[in-house]
């Protein structure tokens, strides 16, 4: 059990007259905490302290990962032509593969930023072939100190621990905010159920998934696919951003930074057109359904 710390009213808000927490404006905890094994733990007491504050608040909560394939993956280079072989390519991701960084960009309904928290897990290179593709991206591309996550890396099964143990899973308060997310839940999800593989069958994923995430969107479903805009915006996440005229806070292809990102593409998204706003569905299973159910 995660007890509540000091460290969330000292860096993440502010304290009223009353003594009360009080969340700061948006933008003032937009900077991305770097979170490595020596302050892993009280990075999620502050987390758990912040979703505990008021049961009556929702929040959102933007995620992005940061991971080393499998060797001898390849990507196919285009959509998957069905939802069936979309799972198969996840299933090749994910399985065997690693952890890298996870980035949690904390909201609430009104979009004030409450805190970004990036988490650097343990992760050698030597783990993969010496010409793996992935490796050399975080390195030279996304410019992560890899020696760093060897040596102060925080290990997966203590990151896992201390996620299922927080007040984030499961939680219908929360409401997931991804762009291209399945990738990213389907790592979690492996390590929450601590198996060596998702499951075989795409359904009995779909249904770990709602279960243990039971609201979310991702903004790629809505910049790709149209749903609920009138231009699609094809490309990544730095092109929606630019498109979009979204402003970055930290470095591309960190996890801290690209998950705040989601969150601000979203809101951006709520703002620009009052359609979006009476078009958007429910929450409750729009991610991965838009994904991988066939229409």
């Amino acid at each position: 059990m995660l007890e509540a710390s000091t460290s969330y009213q000292r860096a993440y808000s502010r304290v009223s007259s009353s003594g009360m927490i009080v969340p700061t404006l948006f933008g003032d905890c937009s900077a991305v905490h770097d979170v490595w094994a020596e302050t892993a733990q009280d990075a999620f007491v502050d987390i758990t302290a912040l979703l505990h504050r008021d049961s009556e608040v929702d929040y959102m909560i933007g995620i992005d990962l940061e991971f080393a394939i499998p060797d001898g993956v390849v990507s196919l280079g285009r959509e998957p032509p069905s939802a069936n072989v979309h799972y198969e390519e996840l299933c090749k991701t994910v399985n065997g593969g690693n952890l890298v960084q996870v980035g949690f960009a904390a909201a609430d309904a009104n979009f004030n930023v409450l805190g970004v928290w990036q988490f650097n897990l343990q992760f050698q290179s030597a783990w993969r072939a010496p010409w793996h593709a992935g490796v050399a991206f975080l390195r030279d591309e996304a410019k992560l100190n890899l020696e760093e996550h060897a040596s102060h890396g925080i290990p997966a099964a203590q990151f896992i621990d201390w996620l299922a143990s927080s007040a984030m899973i499961r939680n219908p308060k929360i409401t997931w905010i991804s762009f291209m997310g399945y990738p990213d839940f389907g790592f979690l999800i492996r390590l929450l159920t601590r198996q060596e593989a998702l499951p075989v069958d795409r359904v009995q994923f779909l249904n770990l998934f709602w279960e243990l995430f039971p609201r979310s969107f991702d903004v790629r479903v809505f910049t790709k696919l149209g749903r609920c805009r009138k231009e699609v915006i094809h490309g990544g996440l730095a092109t929606v951003c630019k498109t979009l005229q979204v402003e970055r806070v930290g470095d591309a292809h960190h996890a801290g930074s690209d998950a705040l990102l989601a969150v601000r593409c979203f809101h951006k998204m709520m703002t620009d057109s009052s359609d979006f706003v009476t078009q958007i569905p429910s929450p409750v299973k729009t991610h991965i359904t838009d994904l991988w159910v066939p229409n």
